[in-house]
């Protein structure tokens, strides 16, 4: 269950304040104890490894020298007698018993007894746990028990092998580095000193001094420590967290809750159906230097721009439907316009022809158009004029109607001397430099002989008969309305039965999804080869489904127009 969830700011700022109060809280108590036994401890390491040195000094070497070399030859002569397993402990207890009859022999020599009775004098005057002399063996990594100041009957005796982790009779360096916090039977914590003991030259190890020191007092102190401090930590955090509470609500949380009622009520009268007057943030009057007193203001402004806006939205609302009623209107006057009537010409069986325009707008500026000269010549017709909406749709009527009226005319030989004338009269007063594309065809029915000229329009794709679509490449011109007196070349092609001509704007190369990549004309060719089998009607709505599925979510930036013919005639 959320905590938060439907609470009031007060009641968050409450429980946050107390939170991170309480975090604070043991955040101290955790530095404080971590700093005081650290304290104590390194008091305590301190003592541990003087001791050890004092008990060093002494000792004399050439009695310690002299036991070593008799238990290293004891040790090294019985140690392949013994036998181990695999966690390294002796399995034999006869020849470990042996073993350690031999090494107790040590106890009889007079060295012996003066080096453990300086161990023994040392432990009896101080408050350690144990205090021990071992040595180690590198080559077979194995230490034993020289000397233990213990007195009961349950100290080790000489000989005894240690189960210890040898790794540490190779550590060296600062004294600290020789210090480890152990555990020790029956004895509480404490600090153990593992002090190597050097010969005469200062480099070679003898053995190893270990010392145990009880801090059992030290975890006593920590919590008498850990008790009073805790004690006045409590008092003083409830106290800054009660007093920072009041200060936030007073100076924070007030202001701020009669800015979210105001809100609130605000918010009610805009949502009902009354025409209250009167202003809301205005009373509150919260004038200050801070944040708070900027974000009054700020609404206070807000409230009054938001009055203003109201009566204009008002206003562009009524002005928009008049608009988009009109736009509405003029939609339907373009398409209108456009030929609609499938199947086209259905008294002629020698050719079927199918056509459609999506705008990208209300009101787009492609347009296409098909129509017959004579009985023997049919005019195909795709444009696109520049622009968008509004401005490209009336140009795209005055386009289209000369295109048909001079094409129809007769007095014109050919779609180049269409297209020149057409350029010609676009281009006379076009002080908008609006342009338009325009690709013409006019197929002689009884042939299939197809003469067109392009002016700056996509390239018509071509369909023979068993084959596939492919880029009919004609002759480019510039495109129409944007310069007087330019000529355009024609271009000759011939239809077979079954060959189909398919023509479209840049509205569908030109089609991106929501990576912005382009549909592409290599992606059309294949749409148009999937479906090329199919008839002219399902052919075009299969490329717009394809077209569809490939921008996705993305909206269509551009008209998308397109128009295919299939010549089902076989000459004479």
């Amino acid at each position: 269950m959320n905590l938060f969830r439907r609470k009031s700011l007060n009641f968050k700022a409450f429980w946050t304040i107390f939170a991170g109060a309480i975090f604070l809280c043991v955040l101290a108590i955790f530095l404080a104890t971590l700093l005081y036994a650290y304290t104590i401890y390194m008091t305590y390491v301190n003592d541990a490894v003087r001791e050890s040195d004092v008990i060093c000094s002494l000792i004399r070497m050439d009695d310690l020298e002299m036991i070593i070399d008799k238990s290293k030859e004891i040790f090294q002569r019985r140690y392949d007698s013994l036998h181990w397993d695999r966690e390294g402990l002796v399995v034999d207890d006869t020849a470990y018993r042996i073993y350690l009859k031999e090494m107790s022999s040590l106890e009889h020599y007079l060295e012996y007894a003066k080096i453990r009775n300086v161990l023994i004098g040392f432990r009896e005057n101080g408050e350690y746990g144990a205090i021990t002399m071992q040595s180690f063996d590198p080559e077979k990594q194995c230490a034993y028990i020289l000397f233990d100041a213990d007195t009961d009957a349950y100290r080790y005796v000489p000989g005894d092998i240690l189960e210890l982790n040898y790794e540490e009779y190779e550590r060296t360096g600062e004294p600290f580095d020789r210090v480890a916090l152990t555990n020790i039977a029956n004895n509480g914590k404490a600090i153990t000193s593992n002090l190597p003991i050097y010969a005469k030259d200062g480099k070679t190890v003898l053995c190893y001094l270990s010392i145990d020191v009880n801090v059992s007092d030290i975890w006593i102190n920590i919590l008498k420590f850990l008790r009073a401090f805790l004690i006045i930590l409590i008092v003083v955090t409830v106290l800054c967290a009660l007093g920072a509470a009041r200060l936030l609500r007073r100076s924070i949380l007030v202001p701020i809750m009669d800015l979210s009622s105001a809100a609130r009520r605000y918010t009610e009268r805009q949502n009902s159906d009354l025409e209250e007057s009167g202003a809301i943030f205005a009373p509150l009057k919260l004038r200050r230097e801070d944040e708070i007193g900027d974000l009054w203001k700020a609404m206070n402004e807000m409230e009054d721009h938001i009055a203003y806006s109201v009566q204009e939205v008002k206003k562009m609302a009524a002005e928009q439907e008049r608009l988009s009623t009109e736009l509405s209107i003029a939609t339907d006057i373009q398409a209108q316009m456009l030929p609609r009537t499938f199947p086209a010409f259905p008294d002629r069986y020698e050719f079927r022809l199918y056509a459609s325009m999506n705008p990208a707008k209300e009101v787009g500026g492609d347009f296409y158009d098909f129509f017959l000269v004579d009985d023997d010549h049919l005019a195909l017709v795709m444009a696109d004029v520049s622009g968008k909406g509004v401005p490209a749709a009336l140009f795209m009527v005055i386009a289209k109607t000369i295109i048909k009226n001079i094409t129809q005319s007769g007095h014109f030989k050919g779609p180049g001397a269409i297209l020149a004338e057409v350029n010609d009269r676009l281009a006379d007063g076009n002080d908008a430099m609006i342009f338009v594309t325009v690709w013409l065809g006019i197929l002689t029915i009884s042939t299939g002989h197809i003469v067109s000229a392009n002016g700056g329009h996509e390239f018509p794709a071509i369909y023979r008969s068993g084959g596939s679509f492919e880029l009919g490449k004609d002759s480019h011109g510039p495109g129409l309305a944007v310069i007087e007196g330019v000529d355009f070349e024609e271009f000759e092609w011939d239809l077979k039965k079954g060959d189909k001509i398919f023509l479209y704007t840049d509205g569908l190369p030109e089609a991106a999804d929501e990576n912005e990549e382009f549909f592409g004309i290599e992606r059309m060719l294949e749409s148009l080869n999937r479906h090329s089998k199919k008839s002219v009607e399902e052919l075009l709505k299969n490329v717009y489904k394809d077209v569809m599925n490939f921008e996705g979510n993305a909206l269509p930036f551009d008209d998308l127009t397109m128009l295919a013919l299939e010549y089902d005639y076989e000459p004479k």
